[in-house]
C-alpha cells in the first residue's frame, strides 16, 4: 500500500493484541515512538473508500492556505503550524482536512504529554490491562 501511494511513507501500524485477543501492554519505551489510537469494537456502519495517493515530494501549494484555516480553528501551536499546514496539502484531494487535522492535533498533545511528563489517557489505556 505504501509503495503504490496510498499510505504515507513514514506510517506503519502495529497492534497491541495477543493471539486470544487480548490487549498486549506495550512498554512506555516503546510507546514513546508511537501514536498510539485506541479502536472501538463497533462496526463502521459506511466502507472505507479509497481517498485517493498521498504527495511524496511537493506539496500542493494552492492547498496551504486551506490547511492553514483548518489548524487555526483547532489548538495547535504556533511553531508547529507551518509543518502540519504542509503534511495536510499532501493529503489526497478527497481526503478531508478537518478529519486529518484532529489526528496531527492529537499526535501534538501525545508528543507534549511525553516531553512535559504528564499523564495521558492513552497511557494508561496501553500499560494498565486490568481497566
Amino acid at each position: 500500500m505504501r509503495r503504490i501511494g496510498r499510505l504515507p511513507p513514514n506510517l506503519a501500524f502495529i497492534a497491541s493484541a495477543g493471539v486470544d485477543g487480548l490487549r498486549v501492554s506495550v512498554p512506555k519505551s516503546v510507546m514513546r515512538y508511537l501514536f498510539p489510537i485506541s479502536v472501538s469494537r463497533t462496526d463502521l456502519t459506511d466502507p472505507v473508500e479509497y481517498a485517493g495517493s498521498w504527495l511524496r515530494f511537493t506539496p500542493d501549494a494552492a492547498r496551504i492556505p486551506d490547511a492553514i484555516k483548518v489548524l487555526r480553528a483547532k489548538s495547535v501551536e504556533p511553531g508547529l503550524i507551518g509543518r502540519m499546514a504542509d503534511t495536510l496539502s499532501r493529503a489526497p484531494v478527497t481526503a478531508d482536512l478537518i478529519e486529518i487535522a484532529s489526528t496531527l492535533v492529537g499526535e501534538q498533545h501525545w508528543t507534549a504529554a511525553w516531553r512535559d511528563g504528564a499523564d495521558h489517557e492513552l497511557i494508561r489505556y496501553f500499560q494498565n490491562l486490568e481497566n
